[in-house]
């Protein structure tokens, strides 16, 4: 799916930037937030900035943005506070094909704006355990 494809679908609700752990580097992308979908984007390779650092991330952004995860709100059935490592500060989103995802940082800043966006769709969340909540449709 290209980036116009996704960024049409919806209104973006909340924007910022958000890091996942991918086979054991930090990968750092821009992530939306809108009516439809939850999507980040990625320009270049993470191994690049991993390495060089500085010079690493000059040449990520000669590379065109690409969209790393997106996620379907309909296709989401839980959602809260996740954990890596020490990290407490964690977004879990899992969805109806069995993938969960984890990011961090700013928890409150997306929970808000994952409940707001599905309850808008007509979801039900209900509290499967502390700060945890199952989408009901």
């Amino acid at each position: 799916m290209s980036q116009t494809d996704v960024s049409t679908q919806g209104q973006a609700l909340r924007q910022g930037t958000l890091l996942t752990l991918k086979a054991g580097i930090w990968v750092k992308g821009q992530t939306v937030l809108t009516s439809e979908r939850f999507y980040r984007q990625v320009k270049g390779s993470p191994v690049l900035y991993n390495f060089f650092g500085l010079l690493g991330a000059m040449i990520n952004n000669l590379f065109p943005a690409k969209i790393d995860i997106d996620i379907p709100l309909t296709s989401i059935t839980e959602i809260g506070r996740g954990k890596m490592g020490l990290k407490k500060d964690v977004l879990y989103i899992g969805t109806s094909d069995g993938k969960s995802y984890q990011f961090t940082p700013h928890y409150d800043f997306w929970i808000i704006g994952l409940k707001e966006a599905l309850e808008a769709q007509g979801a039900t969340l209900v509290q499967s355990a502390n700060e945890r909540w199952n989408v009901q449709r």
